[in-house]
């Protein structure tokens, strides 16, 4: 009895033994995986650059300005959309399952070939973050995933979300441009004409003068209107100009020269409060259906939805008629009639 109670109690001892190495050794290499495996950076607001590049030498930078503002390669105005999905997969990014050894090697592959490198920044310049965004598991809905200077790649998800990563780490510039083209508050406006080149007499200005606006022909062969400018319809008309966006950029468009040489249907130029001037000229494109027929409106005359737009800065955008419709007013317009 002695001699089995003997045997148990040595037993339990060298369990004991095994389970205070084996537990002392995974809390030991908890702290280093958690490193390996740890992409995420909770606290987005302090984030002040985001680098991205892929394995074809494109990159891309994002640098805060504030909350609401971010510079695109240090050139322009990056579109806060696709920052903020970016902003989202680092804050909620998480590990989903760590790979048996057996597939360990196609996902060294994938991200060696296929992966972007991003590196985030704290706003006082620390480097935070610095990993690689591979393909997809053998799923669909993992994200392959590996810290820099790590052996040993991830599979990661979002929590609650159906997708993967990577695509919102893209690296084409013409995508991460801000599309809006005017966002002014009507009292950032010192000065504005729009002019209807086979329209003259609909073409017109109107300037901000101590307090007060003052609408005139922009042809001096228009005769100018006795009656006040209505403050009201001007303001209206103003307020029109607070967000007018671009569909997309048409910078490739191989017919590009050929829509700048056709008299635009309206040229419009906005002077800001700091007298800084930005021009767009809109140019129409006629509705075709598959056979190639004009298809026309209500009114019989050919149906626009959307117009080539050449901005003053050299941009060449696609804009959409239902956006910019709500500015397409005529030199009468502001001007009541007396009853």
């Amino acid at each position: 009895m002695k001699k089995t109670n003997l045997i148990l109690c040595a037993i339990l001892a060298v369990l004991g033994s095994v389970s205070a190495w084996y537990f002392g050794f995974k809390q030991q290499n908890t702290s280093l995986e958690g490193y390996d495996w740890h992409f995420a950076v909770a606290d987005t607001a302090n984030i002040g650059k985001i680098f991205i590049a892929d394995r074809k030498g494109k990159t891309i930078t994002l640098t805060r300005l504030s909350k609401f503002d971010w510079q695109l390669n240090d050139k322009y105005r990056a579109q806060m959309s696709g920052v903020n999905n970016v902003l989202d997969a680092i804050s909620r990014v998480d590990l989903k399952y760590r790979l048996p050894r057996q597939a360990v090697r196609n996902a060294l592959d994938d991200i060696v070939t296929n992966s972007v490198k991003v590196e985030i920044y704290h706003k006082n310049g620390e480097k935070l973050r610095s990993f690689y965004i591979g393909g997809v598991d053998m799923d669909g809905q993992g994200t392959y995933m590996m810290m820099e200077n790590s052996n040993e790649p991830y599979v990661t998800h979002i929590p609650n979300f159906i997708g993967t990563l990577k695509p919102r780490f893209f690296t084409d510039e013409l995508d991460w441009r801000d599309r809006w083209i005017y966002q002014f508050e009507p009292e950032d406006i010192k000065e504005i004409s729009m002019d209807y080149p086979l329209q003259t007499s609909k073409s017109f200005k109107i300037s901000r003068e101590n307090g007060t606006y003052k609408v005139y022909p922009l042809y001096s062969v228009t005769p100018r209107l006795p009656q006040t400018a209505d403050k009201g319809l001007v303001e209206a008309f103003l307020t029109g100009f607070k967000a007018l966006g671009a569909e997309g950029f048409e910078t490739n468009y191989p017919k590009k020269d050929s829509v700048k040489a056709v008299t635009p249907f309206v040229i419009m130029s906005i002077k800001d409060k700091n007298d800084v001037v930005k021009s767009l000229r809109l140019h129409p494109i006629v509705t075709v259906d598959p056979q190639g027929t004009v298809q026309t409106n209500s009114l019989g005359t050919a149906l626009i939805e959307r117009y080539f737009a050449e901005v003053s800065d050299g941009d060449f955008l696609m804009v959409q008629h239902f956006v910019f419709e709500k500015t397409f007013w005529a030199y009468e317009s502001f001007f009541r009639q007396r009853k």
